[in-house]
């Protein structure tokens, strides 16, 4: 049998609930580096203002025509950060390594960065799987905002 195959598209402003949604699922928010729940009208301008940000690529990963996640690129000279969240019914089914490697491979493509780089929390485990699955080197440890957390590379 073989992997249910997931693309992913730039995103649209019609996906901004989507977005929200996703980034603010409870277990979602525990594994970010600022876990409070987002209010809406933040996550509205916040969203419109990404949009237009061309240091920042949003996708939208879709299975069968279904959202089921989101990825965000935020590019610092040649180095992305890797952003990505699944909605919870679409977790632990591999889902999550294939978004992350065409979301990288896009990354890369567009010559506009060298390296993509992914920081998790230590007790995420399933993006830990899921970043070397996908390719990704484990790097230092670093602390962001006062968490540890580890750090992968894609180059």
């Amino acid at each position: 049998m073989t992997d249910p195959v997931v693309s992913i598209r730039a995103a649209e402003a019609e996906d901004c609930r989507f977005y929200w949604q996703v980034n603010n699922e409870p277990s979602t928010r525990a594994q970010s580096i600022s876990p409070e729940p987002i209010p809406w009208e933040s996550h509205q301008r916040w969203y419109a203002q990404r949009l237009l940000d061309q240091e920042t690529v949003l996708y939208v990963a879709e299975l069968e025509g279904e959202r089921v996640g989101v990825l965000r690129f935020d590019r610092a000279g040649e180095e992305s950060t890797i952003s990505v969240a699944l909605a919870p019914a679409y977790r632990g089914r591999g889902l999550g390594r294939q978004i992350i490697a065409s979301g990288t491979r896009a990354s890369l493509d567009s010559g506009a960065v060298k390296r993509v780089i992914a920081l998790v929390r230590p007790d995420n485990i399933g993006s830990v799987r899921a970043f070397l699955a996908a390719g990704y080197l484990r790097s230092e440890q670093t602390r962001v905002q006062g968490v540890e957390l580890l750090q992968f590379v894609a180059s």
